[in-house]
């Protein structure tokens, strides 16, 4: 999505605003229900992209093809993390580094490459990047299953998949991350700097975790599933992921695969999902606010992207890691 109406000589700000697992599930593309105001004002006011495909549709694959402008397999970078990959592709030009040599402040936050610490995300190509402490949970059992998981140790879960508890934006990280952007937005505009700025928000990504008053503008009794449940005659089924291996991480998962899910859950992850989105919605809304405040608003190209699709029970799974439309 891109705002502001600008001139190649103006040279204006870019904010580029990534958003992870997020599929096309808003208002603005025809979702009824879906209550997403601030991605619907931003496709109001400037260009929507109903063609967009990512490169490969797992994370750090995805986004470092986007902050690289390579594909996966020309860097060999394909996997879900891609960790060390500067180690790997030391000559590789970012788009961090393309605007800081073109002299613009750069300054990025949370999850723009897969790692949101600095880990992995470009840190020493930045003039700022900064660190915004995730919290993943509010619910002291979760944060404790959280604390002591190892993917190394199956015995160990990350908590539950979804929570809804009464609290404020800013107790999880994206509530977080939209306040830091925000005073970030404010320093620039006394400094007068040019800037690129990137903000990367986690949610709706696994797990499906935002406080309540988001969770309430749903019903979940409305929530219904897909009706592509199958998949193709002769598609192979380990290229379909069928066993949604990505929410085994979490204690409450149930059966061995999606198939063996309760009404219950499909309705709860769906749900979830929604309030999620929902939750987001309202922290990216909080840094358009900051740039208009500011005034930046109208020298700013604003761009808005997901790094690949998500299945919401589609072709009898969840999460990504496929091929199929809703993935890629």
């Amino acid at each position: 999505v891109v705002v502001a109406q600008v001139t190649a000589t103006e040279k204006p700000n870019v904010l580029f605003v990534a958003v992870d697992d997020l599929r096309p599930e808003l208002s603005c593309y025809g979702v009824d229900g879906l209550q997403t105001p601030n991605f619907d004002r931003l496709a109001d006011s400037g260009m929507r992209f109903d063609r967009a495909y990512c490169q490969q549709a797992v994370c750090g694959a995805s986004r470092l093809s986007i902050m690289g402008g390579l594909y996966p397999t020309s860097i060999r970078e394909q996997s879900y993390h891609v960790r060390d990959w500067r180690k790997r592709n030391p000559n590789l030009l970012t788009m961090n580094q393309h605007f800081r040599r073109s002299g613009f402040k750069t300054v990025g936050l949370g999850k723009v490459y897969h790692s949101p610490g600095g880990f992995d995300a470009d840190a020493q190509q930045w003039d700022q990047w900064v660190f915004v402490r995730p919290t993943v949970y509010a619910d002291p059992r979760n944060v404790e299953m959280s604390r002591t998981f190892s993917v190394h140790d199956p015995e160990t879960k990350r908590g539950a998949l979804t929570e809804a508890l009464d609290v404020p934006d800013d107790h999880y990280a994206d509530g977080k991350r939209a306040t830091k952007a925000a005073q970030l937005l404010d320093g620039l505009a006394k400094s007068g700097d040019r800037f690129f700025m990137a903000v990367g928000f986690s949610k709706p990504h696994l797990p499906f975790v935002a406080p309540k008053q988001y969770w309430d503008l749903y019903e979940r009794d409305k929530f219904t599933m897909p009706a592509n449940l199958d998949i193709p005659s002769g598609y192979p089924e380990y290229a379909a992921n069928l066993t949604a291996w990505e929410l085994d991480f979490y204690h409450d998962v149930e059966g061995n695969r999606p198939t063996d899910f309760s009404m219950e859950l499909n309705r709860r992850l769906l749900h979830g999902y929604a309030a999620c989105t929902s939750y987001v919605d309202a922290c990216l809304g909080r840094v358009l606010d900051a740039l208009d405040r500011t005034g930046l608003a109208d020298r700013t190209i604003i761009v808005l992207w997901g790094d690949h699709g998500w299945k919401l029970g589609d072709h009898s799974s969840w999460s990504k890691h496929t091929n199929f439309e809703c993935d890629t």
